[in-house]
């Protein structure tokens, strides 16, 4: 944070600068903007965080107490060393000769060996945390997140909008993949509140409801630049004030019925076999093979006889028991 904000400064002092600062970018280029917006340096104008994250811990690192292996590997010992690699060799082109030698002292990125030693979520995690930073981010600031991101969960950036200090904030969300900053439709969104903020512009971006969902955006031909939003949402807060809480309660038969269940003397227990296989970052494959019927347990609802908004992150309450010293559940809401 503090890194960036001495960067901030040094643009603003420059002779083709205005002075006026804006940052805009993506996941790790997301979750820095947080923090150099907390120290407040004079001349940062505007933020635009996209697939951000409010907690390590909590929605990348450890989601639901789990050690998130393949996200920490693939950060630790692949992105983080070769786009450092990349930019050294970058900067040896241009003619630095420090680059190369403060590179080659540095040890390989601690990360997964820090997470993996930090089960629980101790003053290591505190102190990193964007969630507790969020208060001392005062310029206006727009969040982005995408439900389906598969880096980051999307619980991170409703938890940060809510604790911006900021008066000027904005959250836009959508249906997508980790990758969304690169969407035109988002861009344009990106591109007007800098406008406002950073130029000064007067397009009224302030005056819209700060809340806005995109609802089934396509990617034609697989071109996200080209995507596009079925229809739009827009609320004054978040979660929404016209949000209905629908309970539902998971049955011995295996189904999601809104009726509390009697007293059975099972307390309608159902039992599995977990079935082997994982999850890779960045791979859809597992999901595209069928479940293993002794692996995994379902609960459908009854057909719906009309349509249905759903928006927001849905809470489970579980009671379980485990012959094994421990367990791991993974949970998922399917249409």
């Amino acid at each position: 944070g503090s890194d960036g904000a001495e960067i901030v400064e040094w643009a603003a002092a420059r002779s083709w600068s205005t002075g006026d600062v804006g940052m805009v970018g993506s996941s790790y280029g997301g979750h820095t903007q947080i923090k150099v917006a907390a120290c407040q340096p004079p001349h940062l104008r505007a933020i635009v965080p996209v697939a951000t994250e409010g907690s390590e811990y909590h929605d990348e690192g450890r989601t639901g107490g789990l050690f998130n292996a393949a996200l920490m590997a693939h950060w630790a010992f692949r992105v983080q060393p070769d786009r450092a690699r990349a930019g050294v060799e970058n900067r040896a082109a241009e003619g630095d000769v420090e680059c190369a030698r403060i590179h080659a002292s540095r040890p390989m990125n601690p990360a997964y060996d820090e997470v993996l030693r930090h089960q629980l979520y101790d003053d290591w995690w505190r102190e990193r945390t964007l969630d507790a930073m969020a208060s001392r981010v005062v310029v206006p600031t727009l969040l982005m997140h995408a439900w389906q991101d598969e880096w980051i969960r999307p619980n991170g950036a409703l938890r940060l909008f809510n604790a911006l200090g900021a008066t000027n904030k904005s959250l836009l969300l959508q249906n997508g993949p980790h990758t969304l900053i690169r969407y035109s439709i988002n861009q344009s969104a990106q591109i007007r509140w800098l406008d406002r903020w950073v130029k000064g512009e007067r397009n009224g971006v302030e005056a819209e409801p700060p809340v806005r969902v995109l609802w089934e955006v396509t990617e034609p031909e697989q071109d996200d630049r080209s995507a596009t939003a079925s229809w739009e949402t827009s609320y004054p807060s978040w979660p929404p004030p016209s949000t209905q809480w629908w309970t539902l309660y998971l049955t011995e038969e295996g189904e999601l019925r809104p009726e509390k269940p009697g007293n059975a003397s099972d307390h309608g227990a159902r039992s599995y076999i977990y079935p082997l296989g994982t999850e890779l970052v960045g791979s859809n494959e597992q999901f595209a093979l069928a479940p293993d019927p002794l692996g995994a347990l379902n609960y459908r609802t009854q057909p719906m006889t009309a349509d249905l908004m759903v928006l927001g992150i849905p809470r489970l309450r579980v009671f379980f028991s485990s012959d094994q010293t421990d367990t791991d559940f993974m949970f998922t809401l399917k249409d």
